[in-house]
């Protein structure tokens, strides 16, 4: 195991991140997490991606005869169906493929050379921690490795303020609302921040984003740092996802979001690996409680609340 371990992490260590934060080690810089991944994925049968794959393309061209059919009497729109699949299947890749060679990448290397700064500065008595260094701006890191002098007064100013950040609730909007999609507007209207009205606390509605109807556990996870209590058959409820999120969706039952459209992240990973998901739920993580049970339509965008609905029966 540990052979293949190190082999896995000289190809691909420079990815695992749990989040975009610079601070945030990539798998070759925290072993551990990567063997927390194994042992998590442990929980489900393994399952074959070169047959997955084949899957879904089966699925993507079932289809899409489908829709050519309906537009058989429509030549443009077929035409401009074609086309526009054809580009789709050519630069869609490119998603991934960017994510892992230019994000990732970039990312563990500018953290390693950060704190190869931070060791430089630690010598020089700058600071305490290797870590402080993520309390400074590039320009003060610069400075400082020319000029050696104490920032540790400095770094405390900056973690205070960062912790009150982190408690901030910033409003959503700032300056004029959004118009609203209108009804029936394309997917592409409806953003990455797009959210549906509810109107009955036990059935939630959303954007369609993968077809099926399944049953599970609702998980609330509110960031990476939640990932790690998400089992196989449960829910997985989160405001958005990212890449970081995308080793739980081989086990989960479903994916509900508060927020996006259907072509944000966590719809387009949910269709990837065939789960049932619904988008734009706004409410999701403050209306749902950790572990009950909850009842996914994704072809309908409808989360049902199976003990609520049992209690209003009742």
């Amino acid at each position: 195991f540990r052979a293949a371990l190190e082999q896995f992490l000289d190809e691909f260590g420079n990815a695992g991140q749990p989040n975009e934060d610079l601070s945030a080690p990539a798998w070759a810089d925290d072993p551990p997490a990567l063997v927390r991944e194994v042992r998590r994925a442990l929980e489900v049968p393994p399952a074959d991606p070169d047959v997955r794959l084949a899957t879904l393309l089966a699925d993507g061209d079932v289809t899409l005869a489908r829709a050519r059919k309906i537009l058989h009497d429509r030549p443009d729109d077929r035409a401009r169906l074609d086309e526009v699949v054809t580009v789709a299947r050519a630069v869609g890749p490119l998603t991934e493929e960017h994510n892992y060679w230019i994000d990732r990448w970039s990312q563990a290397h500018m953290r390693r050379a950060a704190l190869a700064f931070a060791r430089r500065l630690l010598a020089d008595g700058s600071f305490e921690r290797a870590e402080d260094v993520f309390h400074l701006y590039f320009g003060e890191v610069a400075d400082a490795l020319r000029r050696p002098r104490d920032l540790r007064s400095l770094i405390a100013e900056r973690r205070a303020r960062h912790a009150r950040n982190v408690r901030l609730r910033p409003p959503e909007i700032i300056g004029k609302p959004p118009d609203a999609p209108r009804p029936g507007a394309p997917p592409a209207w409806k953003g990455l921040d797009w959210k549906v009205p509810q109107d009955d606390p036990s059935v939630l509605k959303g954007e369609p984003a993968c077809a099926g109807v399944v049953r599970g556990p609702a998980r609330l996870v509110r960031g990476p740092q939640d990932l790690a209590k998400v089992r196989a058959g449960d829910v997985l409820v989160c405001r958005s996802s990212n890449v970081s999120y995308v080793p739980v969706y081989g086990k989960v039952a479903a994916v509900v979001t508060e927020v996006g459209g259907p072509l944000s992240h966590a719809a387009v990973v949910a269709r990837e690996f065939g789960v049932p998901c619904v988008v734009a739920t706004s409410v999701a993580l403050s209306v749902l409680r950790d572990g009950e049970v909850v009842e996914v339509d994704g072809g309908a965008g409808i989360v049902r609340r199976i003990a609520v609905r049992a209690e209003v029966v009742a």
